[in-house]
């Protein structure tokens, strides 16, 4: 994705996935891309917009074009 023009924080850390979403939402990263063995079974990462609630499945090969479209 870096080379696509986006800046991406990658979580590696150590804690639960609960902290890592609490952390994500008080630095303010604007939007958070889940990926999973349940999500790659279906060829897809999950999206969720700060902003919102609901998350959304993007096919992998759509993801691209998808997160210019979201972030204009």
């Amino acid at each position: 994705m870096v080379k696509a023009g986006f800046d991406v924080l990658y979580d590696d850390r150590d804690v639960s996935v609960g902290i890592k979403f609490a952390d994500c939402d008080l630095i303010g990263i604007p939007l958070r891309l889940v990926l999973s063995q349940k999500t790659l079974a279906k060829d897809s990462v999950e999206l969720k917009l700060r902003d919102s609630d609901k998350t959304t499945l993007i096919k992998i090969k759509d993801l691209k074009k998808d997160l210019k479209n979201i972030l204009k």
